[in-house]
């Protein structure tokens, strides 16, 4: 049971994770699409957005790690 519940809570924090992760990506879809930016410039400004959104999230890293060691 102890492994169960520590199995299930890393898997609610992966789960969590990579939903905000997609949600923010999508957020960075629609503000170039809502842009009006073509091709070219459309494809920079999501790579800038994505970028963002990647630095933003590896700094949740550690107190995921902290979370996830707390539920093992």
């Amino acid at each position: 049971a102890p492994e169960e519940r520590g199995e299930q809570g890393v898997q609610q924090e992966r789960a969590e994770f990579q939903d905000r992760l997609q949600r923010a990506a999508m957020a960075c879809q629609d503000q170039v699409k809502d842009s009006g930016l073509k091709d070219d410039k459309a494809a920079a400004a999501m790579d800038k957005c994505l970028v963002g959104v990647f630095e933003r999230h590896i700094k949740l890293l550690a107190p995921l790690k902290k979370r996830v060691v707390e539920k093992i």
